[in-house]
């Protein structure tokens, strides 16, 4: 039953033999060494790959801007830790802007991302989603389809615990049941 259910939202692609394979889970690109060209800001880096610059997005954190409060003091601290070495970037893919996702690891074995994080010049950028959905499977189903792409997926029974949750909390996104009792989809 549930195979069916994820075809028709699109959520598995059927193999021509064995089960359903999921669409959207992440896949580690590439592992590759480089020396670092730049520091563009404090979660932004150049590297030189295959002979040209390639920007590095820092997965996972998130530094002010340059033009923000710390933001020139965050891009020194990023500076100061990687400019001028090779680093090993474990990718993730490409964001929204085309920049590849990566974690920077320092030669000796130290995580770029999270010593920035440690020395406080950024934090931890999570995506947070939020599944409202009164049949406990489906909300179940959805949760583990989302484990990749969410690093805070939280669970509702109902529209109005929805609607309490939305108003004090910051989501990214909400899969939301339309057919919900009391309070549906559509009114929320």
């Amino acid at each position: 039953m549930w195979q069916n259910y994820r075809a028709r939202c699109g959520l598995v692609a059927p193999r021509k033999q064995g089960s359903p394979q999921h669409l959207s889970s992440p896949q580690i690109s590439e592992k590759f060494s480089s020396p670092i060209v730049s520091s563009l800001d404090g979660d932004t880096i150049e590297v030189l790959h295959n002979n040209r610059a390639e920007r590095i997005r820092l997965k996972g954190i998130d530094c002010p801007e340059k033009g923000q409060v710390y933001g020139k003091r965050a891009k020194h601290a990023a500076s100061e830790l990687v400019f001028g070495k090779e680093v090993t970037l474990q990718t993730y893919g490409k964001d929204k802007h085309g920049r590849t996702i990566a974690d920077a690891l320092l030669p000796h074995g130290t995580n770029v991302n999270h010593t920035l994080v440690k020395h406080d010049w950024c934090w931890w950028w999570r995506r947070r989603i939020l599944i409202v959905d009164d049949d406990p499977d489906a909300r179940q189903f959805l949760i583990e389809c989302l484990e990749g792409v969410s690093d805070g997926t939280q669970a509702a029974r109902t529209g109005w615990e929805d609607f309490s949750q939305i108003g004090s909390e910051e989501f990214d996104g909400v899969v939301l049941d339309i057919g919900l009792p009391e309070l549906d989809g559509l009114q929320v």
